[in-house]
């Protein structure tokens, strides 16, 4: 007679022939178990049903527990160890740097610490809704939680599909685990050629103003111009060296940190060359192997030092010499900055504004994709419409900063 639904043998053929036998079943307290029991040629068909009705049988006396030398029950297994197999067997070596540090990153210092040793399988959606209370009171925005969700999704996949059994559906999955994030767009997404201006002034002034000589020598000027001018990642931005600098043939060599794609030639633009000239004659650190913008003692930035010590500070004294010249024109005189800034600059908001003037001079979007080193085509395609749509002319400061050198045959 068949066993009852509820107590079955699990065949998964393996490579080389052999089939592993499970035991499937719920216990005595109404938890789904599903464990090894052997691998052919020890375990055949009929000694699986032998095990299992032994277990049933067990069951129905509520004597039965996990087999302490079976292995540990499917439902027991702790979400820390199944991050840790996930991030080894997923993303470790197999994604590019920057997306191995952005997810580790998730995992270490937000989902271990609050999930901890919780069993996978008693994980559910109200679990998933306090991890996300947790983070907003943290002072996380939605979208950087939503980020969360969909990675801690992804771990729960690849253990529902390795461990037939230990969740019955993906507690992180579906709409109702995201938050909202109904942010107003924000119309600013690129920088205007009279903010730029304004940013590299700001930029001049803080490196001529610096209280240290190694810190006059950061070189803030440089520095915002690439971003403005080059299209860079931050983390490229970090990385690069003056061996991938060649101004002579007027290309800089992307890192490629990101993608594949990334990896590329840009072209050294009017707008940037003579910064890098400068930049290389004043740095103290001029040599082909040394990075182009380190530190004031010569260490490697990361994207948030960037962001801390040098483009946040710079936005803060471009917004200082707004505020100072609203005060002079409230004592009478003409205002000479007729200049706002977003309220929200980043160091990707120049990435943006590179992409959004190269957009505005160019007519060939493969050129903007191949600049910007983005891998998907679609992507580009869709903010060159929009560009496209909405744009007038070119303002004649970003033809000249993004005139670029004509090379017979490339």
């Amino acid at each position: 007679m068949a066993a009852p639904k509820k107590f079955l043998v699990r065949e998964r053929s393996n490579g080389g022939g052999t089939t592993t036998f499970y035991a499937r079943f719920t216990d005595q307290n109404g938890t789904r178990q599903e464990f090894k029991l052997g691998r052919s040629p020890e375990w055949n068909a009929d000694r699986a049903a032998r095990e299992v009705a032994h277990i049933r049988a067990d069951v129905e006396r509520h004597t039965w527990s996990p087999r302490p030398n079976g292995g540990p029950s499917l439902q027991a297994i702790p979400f820390n160890k199944m991050a840790h197999e996930w991030w080894e067997k997923k993303i470790a070596e197999k994604k590019a740097l920057a997306t191995q540090a952005a997810y580790q990153a998730v995992v270490v210092k937000h989902l271990e610490p609050y999930f901890e040793a919780q069993p996978i399988s008693t994980i559910t959606p109200k679990d998933i809704d306090d991890f996300s209370s947790q983070e907003v009171s943290r002072g996380l925005r939605p979208s950087y939680i939503n980020s969360h969700i969909r990675i801690l999704g992804a771990i729960l996949d690849t253990a529902m599909d390795w461990y037939e059994g230990v969740l019955p559906r993906n507690p992180a999955r579906g709409q109702a685990r995201y938050l909202s994030d109904e942010r107003v767009q924000d119309p600013d997404r690129w920088l205007n050629a009279d903010q730029v201006e304004l940013l590299l002034r700001a930029a001049r002034h803080r490196d001529a103003t610096a209280p240290r000589a190694d810190y006059r020598r950061i070189g803030r000027e440089s520095l915002i111009a690439c971003l403005c001018f080059s299209g860079l990642r931050s983390s490229e931005l970090c990385a690069l060296t003056w061996h991938d600098v060649d101004c002579e043939q007027r290309i800089l060599y992307g890192p490629g940190t990101k993608t594949d794609a990334a990896a590329r030639e840009i072209n050294i633009v009017d707008g940037l060359l003579p910064h890098l000239d400068r930049r290389r004659s004043e740095t103290p650190y001029p040599e082909k192997h040394h990075l182009v913008w380190p530190t004031a003692n010569g260490e490697p930035r990361n994207k948030d030092n960037l962001n801390r010590r040098v483009v946040q500070p710079v936005v803060e004294q471009a917004r200082a010499f707004i505020a100072e010249d609203r005060k002079r024109s409230e004592q009478g005189d003409a205002r000479q900055l007729d200049v706002l800034l977003p309220e929200r600059l980043t160091p990707h908001t120049f990435r943006r504004t590179f992409c959004g003037f190269a957009t505005e001079v160019e007519k060939d979007p493969f050129y903007v994709q191949g600049q910007m080193g983005h891998a998907n085509p679609a992507f580009t395609q869709r903010l060159y419409n929009r560009v496209r749509t909405r744009a007038s002319d070119p303002d004649p400061r970003v033809r000249q900063w993004l005139a670029r050198p004509q090379r017979p045959g490339r």
